[in-house]
């Protein structure tokens, strides 16, 4: 029983770890979690108005417009003080609109395949702004995410952008249409996993931490039961008579069931019978 009880315990701390990770999972991409649930909204549908798009929204489109790359975000990783990779995001202004408004967001895009392709999108766009052809081009990067707020050293990074390109003729028209936000891009099954997983370790952490309260108290029970010891109807603890054990052990028969009668006020007879028995009372 009690090794059935020491392996229940062991589970229970690997529960406990597994709720610390799965709560983690959860404050680290809550918000995307919540969102890759959620029906998928494509910011160019001829339905979809921006201003109609939370935070909690997942959106899923096709990006085919692009002013180009306003910021960059460079993450190391470091062992034993020492940059051991680099990685880099990459900050694009896309276009979304609310009727006869355009305004001007950001979209993250990682090194790699998606660069290349958002950087073709880039010129085609300024191709055709530029009447050098008919059209926007024909390439496309499908991404899905959610609406964030862009943090405010991008943001300057953006309106600088803007002001570099003369997009804008006057700055109120630049503070008005360009927007501190930006799509913060995922892959709705790893996000949605993540967020499962999340959910479940949290409840399996809870549910050890529950067990180990519980099994802790029901130990502390019966561990104060076991240290109380019954005389003619009363009950003492066990430490009331750690003067009567010493004098057993010493030989001191006669001492010992003086102290004995003393404590529980019980006869001679009764205290000299329970001496000869003490192992069997006292452990």
């Amino acid at each position: 029983m009690r090794k059935g009880n020491a392996v229940l315990r062991v589970f229970s701390y690997i529960g406990l770890m597994v709720g610390f990770v799965g709560i983690m999972f959860l404050v680290m991409d809550f918000k995307d979690g919540i969102s890759a649930f959620l029906p998928p909204v494509d910011l160019y549908s001829r339905d979809t108005d921006y201003n109609d798009i939370g935070s909690f929204d997942m959106i899923d489109s096709k990006f085919d417009l692009s002013l180009g790359c306003f910021g960059t975000l460079e993450t190391t990783r470091k062992q034993n003080g020492s940059i051991t990779s680099r990685d880099y995001t990459y900050y694009y202004a896309i276009p979304a609109f609310s009727g006869e408004d355009t305004y001007w967001i950001g979209i993250e895009v990682p090194s790699g395949a998606d660069r290349k392709t958002m950087e073709k999108i880039t010129e085609e766009t300024w191709a055709w702004l530029s009447d050098q052809t008919a059209d926007y081009g024909a390439t496309t990067l499908a991404k899905q995410g959610a609406l964030r707020k862009m943090d405010d050293k991008m943001f300057r990074y953006m309106k600088e952008y803007f002001e570099e390109i003369e997009w804008f003729e006057s700055q109120g028209e630049l503070d008005k249409y360009v927007l501190p936000v930006y799509i913060d891009t995922f892959y709705a099954d790893a996000v949605r996993g993540m967020f499962i997983f999340g959910v479940i370790g949290t409840a399996v952490g809870i549910a050890s931490l529950v067990f180990l309260l519980t099994n802790n108290k029901r130990q502390s029970k019966r561990l104060q039961r076991n240290n109380m010891l019954t005389v003619g109807g009363a009950q003492y603890p066990r430490s009331a008579f750690e003067s009567v054990n010493h004098m057993i052990s010493q030989h001191e028969t006669v001492f010992a069931i003086q102290e004995f009668c003393r404590i529980t006020g019980v006869s001679s007879d009764e205290a000299g019978k329970i001496i000869k028995n003490w192992r069997n009372f006292y452990f």
